[in-house]
This record gives C-alpha cells, structure tokens and sequence, in this order.
C-alpha cells in the first residue's frame, strides 16, 4: 500500500526526531548518520542512536502502521494521531545520550504540525494537527 509506506516513513521521521536525531532509519540496515552527526556534534549520541535504530527500526513501523489501521478518520488525523502515538511510546526507550538533542526534535515536530495546520484545507485535517502540535 503506497499510503502505508508513506505514512511509515514520515512517521519514522518523527519518531527519529523525537530520538534525537533527523534521520529515517530503514528497518533492514543502520540508520544513516544524521547531519548534525556528520559534523561532529555529539558522536556519542549518534553511535548510540545508529545502534538503537538498527534494533528497533522494525518494532517501531509495526507499532506505527497497527496504531494507523486502527486510528479514526481521514488520513491526516491517522497520521497525527498514530505518529504521536508511536513516537510517545519510543521517545523514552531511545539511548540517554540522545538526549540532549530532543528538545531541538520537539521544536520541528511542533513547527511541522503548527505549519501542517496553517496549510490543511480541510478542517478535520487541521485540527488533528493542532491537536498533536505539542506532542509528546
């Protein structure tokens, strides 16, 4: 399903963000390291971060698609929703040295979703993302 797919990897971007990091891990390899990595910000965090994307990628995008079948409404409310959702239950289970970089994650999950909200022609779609803007 096209949809789920793509629903899988824009909710793994946010779970990703949530972890500290702004990469998709795939779910049968490494995540890639992210660009603040790459620059040497905390490479700690991101060897941390690499080895629990590796072990959890799969878990996750099992969480995120069940919570998305099973989530009301149109399309945008089940992504908000069950992207939140996935990502509340992740958030705590990342590597502690990840940590230092959630609090700039949590800023472009709400920034996304504020910007999601200001664009959505449909008001369901709106408020679904308003709902979650201040996330987990």
């Amino acid at each position: 399903m096209p949809l789920s797919r793509t629903v899988r990897r824009t909710a793994l971007t946010a779970v990703l963000l949530a972890a500290s990091a702004l990469a998709v891990p795939s779910t049968a390899h490494a995540a890639p390291m992210p660009p603040a990595c790459q620059e040497a910000l905390l490479e700690v965090a991101c060897a941390a971060w690499n080895t629990w994307a590796t072990q959890n990628g799969q878990a996750v995008a099992t969480d995120l698609d069940t919570r998305y079948r099973n989530a009301a409404g149109p399309a945008c409310n089940k992504f908000a929703r069950s992207s939140l959702q996935t990502l509340k239950k992740c958030a705590p289970n990342v590597p502690a040295e990840t940590r230092e970089l959630e609090k700039p994650a949590k800023k472009v999950w709400r920034d996304s979703m504020e910007k999601l909200a200001a664009q959505a022609t449909n008001a369901d779609c709106r408020t679904a993302c308003n709902a979650v803007k201040t996330g987990w």
